[in-house]
């Protein structure tokens, strides 16, 4: 059997088509994120805690510059320090609830932004901040941006200095609090503008994060097991296993007729691939193509260091109107995202040669909402179909895993055996 000739290489973000790019590459390194920066803050939190701060950040307001970042993280965990003393210590837990503290984020995070070269984006920091506020005031209900947009533009018809100390994060949550109240009880109606706010790229990204995750729901996962099933185009059922180990390490496992076929890992450094019959060989980084994009633990559209969005022309898939996000790498590689419009749930995908995948069966795992069916169609029109059967989040993974066997080891067939993940529970 020839793997190759069942379908041709895509270069997407979707996990289930990175499979399918993967499989076809084989046959045939993750972009380095940036370094940090040369002289670092010391703190008295931990490199995991910052870390998940700039996170969530990232996950709110994708163009937040980072070295502006770093000291309102400090500031934050310290204020919630003093404010709820051990909270900093639980921020890497399940049950942490990062929107409890938004308002007083969004605060310090605008009073970092002082240069008049940032007005924009420190009115789209108010403006988070306004609609965390809003929505802690209803009781955790949902609050649209419009309606925060509406009591930023009553707060600017009072006096000047309420809006100037709103932006420059200097108004107190019980100074903001009362400020809305006072807006509401307002017999001035809001003047409403004459068109609705067109949302750009990085609206629609940082909204397609918070509805598709519970939290910061990704930055928590640690490791993820996958068992899937690829029904191709020349109707043969493929099994598919994918091991993922933070921060870039993947084991992927291809069976076919129940015997497996060939395994391929990523150790942090090489690729390698053994077949049966056949010791390990490592693979040259330059054949490895869109299989190093297995390594991406976190989805692009959600965080992930160095990677830009435009906003493309909407357009339609069936009856939804849909989003078109261009999603581009640091090493210049991307896929165009469709994102429903009503729900923000990625609904599907396009490459650059005319290769299209549609996602359904929408199931929750581990906070995270992920398709469990995928149907990608070539430029010749030939389709693909695979199905998800089975998620295990944090199935405690170790590094030897991802790592060629040595000699007179276990096997890699019995390995595989032995590595066949338990069904875990998942809601639509």
């Amino acid at each position: 059997m020839h793997l190759k000739n069942f379908i041709r290489p895509v270069v997407v973000s979707s996990l289930f088509a990175l499979v399918l790019a993967a499989v076809s590459a084989v046959w045939g390194a993750t972009a380095v994120p940036p370094s940090p920066p040369a002289a670092a803050l010391e703190s008295k939190f931990s490199e995991p805690q910052r870390e998940y701060v700039h996170s969530y950040i990232r996950q709110c307001l994708p163009d937040f510059p980072r070295e502006f970042a770093e000291p309102a993280v400090e500031q934050f965990l310290g204020e919630l320090q003093r404010k709820a003393p051990g909270e900093p210590e639980r921020i890497l837990s399940p049950d942490f609830s990062f929107q409890k503290y938004d308002t007083t984020l969004f605060r310090v995070l605008g009073a970092q932004l002082a240069g008049a070269g940032q007005a924009t984006l420190r009115e789209e920091v108010a403006r988070r901040r306004v609609q965390a506020m809003l929505e802690q005031q209803a009781g955790g209900k949902l609050v649209g941006a419009m309606e925060a947009r509406i009591a930023i533009t009553k707060i600017k018809t009072m006096a000047a200095f309420y809006p100037r100390r709103l932006f420059e994060g200097r108004m107190d949550e019980d100074e903001l609090a009362l400020l809305l109240k006072k807006t509401r009880e307002s017999d001035t109606p809001a003047a409403a503008p004459a068109k609705p706010r067109e949302l750009s790229a990085s609206d629609i990204v940082s909204e397609y994060g918070r509805r598709n995750q519970e939290g910061a729901a990704w930055q928590k996962l640690r490791a993820l097991v996958i068992e899937s099933q690829l029904k191709t185009t020349n109707g043969e059922d493929l099994k598919i296993f994918l091991f993922r180990l933070r921060p870039d390490r993947f084991r992927m496992v291809i069976q076919a007729e129940g015997a497996t076929r060939f395994v391929t890992i990523f150790d942090g450094t090489k690729y390698w691939q053994q077949v049966r019959g056949r010791p390990w060989q490592e693979i040259p980084a330059r054949s490895v193509g869109a299989s190093r994009y297995l390594g991406e633990f976190v989805d692009p559209l959600v965080a992930e260091a160095g990677v830009t969005y435009t906003r493309l022309p909407d357009g339609a898939e069936g009856a939804n109107k849909i989003y078109r996000i261009a999603v581009r790498r640091p090493d210049g590689s991307g896929y165009t995202a469709w994102i429903d419009q009503a729900t923000f749930r990625q609904v599907g995908r396009e490459t650059d040669d005319k290769q299209t995948a549609r996602y359904s069966d929408f199931r929750s795992v581990a906070g995270i909402m992920m398709a469990f069916r995928e149907e990608s169609t070539d430029a010749s029109g030939k389709k693909t179909v695979l199905t998800l059967t089975r998620a295990t989040p944090d199935p405690g993974l170790i590094q030897s895993l991802f790592e060629p066997t040595e000699s007179g080891a276990l096997g890699f067939f019995e390995l595989e055996r032995m590595l066949s993940p338990a069904p875990v529970a998942t809601t639509k």
